[in-house]
């Protein structure tokens, strides 16, 4: 699996918050990525509502606290 780099996180995270409808660059991005291709059937056609059960339920099989992960990566990736 090839990770995404820093600079090409940002700029997915950017573009996200400023669209209406962030499912197009989701889809777009994971063209080129594999890992978020895995993903992506994750949240395709789902509300947000779904898409944070689905988060917090895989957290929690992994034994990660979901806020704590989530304070994590808004340190590694402010607004």
């Amino acid at each position: 699996m090839i990770p995404m780099q820093g600079n090409q996180m940002m700029q997915l995270r950017q573009m996200l918050y400023g669209a209406s409808n962030p499912m197009p660059i989701v889809e777009k991005f994971a063209q080129a990525n594999p890992m978020l291709q895995r993903y992506l059937p994750l949240v395709t056609g789902k509300n947000q509502q779904q898409i944070t059960t689905t988060f917090c339920n895989m957290c929690k099989e992994r034994g990660i606290e979901p806020q704590a992960f989530l304070g994590q990566i808004r340190q590694q990736f402010p607004r």
